[in-house]
């Protein structure tokens, strides 16, 4: 507050500071440290925490069904020896979009190992999860270049 010699009031004084590139830099840290830089997936360690979220509330509702997919991209290696690593990580990123596309958006998709992913199917029965691990397999062996 600002007042005059006599003590009385006649205003306020603000100071306004511009924060948002602090919060930006906080954000990139925490989003860096959840998901993996190349395929914008979560990471293995967020993967892990959220499964086992997952898994200690299911004792809480045994009624719900989640499934876990695991996919490994065949023949992986043999892109990066061949093409090189920059023709790798094309492949990865394209591979994907194409999961994303895939699955539910509420799902999680994690990348765990370098052609390696997996995805939580939340509140997903046996045959729904078949059905969309189907459509990840056409869609990955469709994109085969």
């Amino acid at each position: 507050p600002l007042t005059d010699a006599d003590g009385s009031f006649v205003g306020v004084s603000v100071l306004l500071r511009d924060v948002t590139a602090r919060r930006q830099r906080v954000e990139s840290i925490a989003w860096r440290a959840t998901h993996d830089t190349l395929t914008g997936c979560i990471n293995r360690a967020e993967f892990e925490r959220r499964l086992g979220k997952l898994l200690r509330q299911a004792g809480d509702t045994p009624r719900k069904t989640h499934t876990l997919l695991y996919i490994d991209i065949d023949k992986f290696k043999f892109i990066n020896d061949t093409y090189g690593h920059a023709a790798g990580d094309h492949a990865l990123r394209s591979l994907v979009d194409v999961m994303r596309a895939r699955i539910r958006g509420a799902d999680t998709l994690a990348r765990i190992g370098g052609d390696e992913f997996c995805a939580l199917l939340y509140s997903c029965d046996a045959e729904r999860a078949r059905g969309i691990g189907e459509s990840v397999r056409a869609g990955v062996e469709s994109h085969d270049d």
